[in-house]
């Protein structure tokens, strides 16, 4: 299976160092022993690299460690841009893992779009990305007999999506509940041990947990496009623009309202809450006392999970306290191997 990699950021090296680690193992799991190569690295700023029969992984590590570069390495093409790659490149997988805003998500989405009109599948963790254009790439990699896969976009290394297609047939999903950012776990955490807020997001940026600006975070929008991802994907609901959510971040949660959920024995989560009601689905993102029966009060640090509540199986809670850029790319080397299994044809 070869694979043409958007974006080198901490996410993309892991990415390759995952599939340089566990290169014998991948081959046990991914049919008839094949092997997973990467033949292209397309990046906006520092290069891009592509070699047909497979990039040497270990030299490009080193030699982008050293520089801060990719194009220059000896033996290996260069082409102009990454959108040449995208379209004529030879490759089965478009794996992608590229930063974008709120509202700059345009160009990648319209990238993947060249891969699935060409019968590729796509595998990314960009969550503003799949928020805005998730149904029309769906269409898309169904027409054109290829996959769109994005695990990694919502709960990082949790495979929410996957296991409820393989595990959950025929179920329908009516709720959706539970903790979808990291850094807001963190910090709500660090306050309840008593630092201030301030304090509490500088030593989640210091950690990794939270990027340098991590407003999104804190103020709940994050989790509020994660949510509307599982509305769209688990629920088939239509895209809601962030007015239509009732979002409230974590910036008014006081140390009252912390003392009283230790004293309840509870704790306070910021909480996204997908529910189905008789006309729509509805979208809240809140801080909210959680008891300590519930399993999302146990999610400790920048760990993330949800209770999704179905017909048939009733509820299942998924979660995972993986957090950071390995985590990210394992789930999208589990959607890779998942890709390169499935076996698709165009719609009518």
């Amino acid at each position: 299976m070869d694979i043409l990699l958007l974006g080198f950021g901490a996410v993309g090296r892991a990415f390759c160092e995952l599939l340089e680690e566990r290169s014998s193992s991948l081959r046990k799991v991914l049919p008839k022993g094949e092997e997973i190569r990467v033949v292209g690295i397309g990046t906006r700023t520092r290069g891009c690299l592509y070699k047909s029969n497979g990039l040497p992984l270990s030299a490009v590590l080193d030699w982008e460690s050293k520089t801060g570069k990719l194009f220059g390495l000896e033996g290996v093409s260069c082409p102009n841009d990454s959108e040449s790659l995208v379209e004529q490149g030879d490759y089965d997988l478009l794996v992608e893992c590229t930063t974008s805003s709120l509202y700059s998500s345009a160009p990648i989405a319209r990238a993947i779009k060249k891969a699935l009109d060409r019968g590729k599948a796509v595998v990314t963790c960009n969550s503003t990305m799949v928020y805005r254009h998730y149904f029309e790439l769906k269409e898309l990699a169904e027409c054109k007999g290829g996959a769109l896969l994005f695990d990694s976009a919502v709960v990082a290394g949790t495979p929410i999506f996957s296991y409820v297609r393989h595990f959950l047939p025929a179920v329908k999903v009516s709720a959706c509940y539970g903790v979808l950012n990291g850094t807001a776990n963190y910090v709500l955490e660090m306050m309840e041990d008593g630092a201030t807020l301030d304090e509490a997001v500088m030593e989640a940026v210091r950690k990794g947990f939270a990027e340098k600006d991590p407003l999104l975070d804190i103020e709940g929008t994050d989790s509020a496009i994660k949510a509307s991802i599982i509305a769209q994907a688990l629920m088939d609901a239509p895209f809601q623009a962030l007015d239509d959510m009732i979002i409230e971040g974590i910036r008014n949660v006081t140390p009252d309202m912390l003392r009283k959920a230790k004293k309840e024995g509870g704790r306070v989560k910021l909480v996204a809450n997908i529910r189905r009601g008789s006309s729509s689905v509805e979208i809240s993102v809140k801080p909210e006392i959680i008891p300590s029966e519930n399993p999302v009060s146990k999610l400790r640090g920048a760990s993330k999970g949800v209770i999704i509540t179905t017909d048939l199986a009733g509820e299942v809670y998924l979660a995972s306290d993986g957090f950071g850029p390995r985590q990210m790319a394992y789930g999208l080397l589990r959607d890779s191997i998942e890709a390169g299994s499935q076996k698709m044809g165009p719609c009518n």
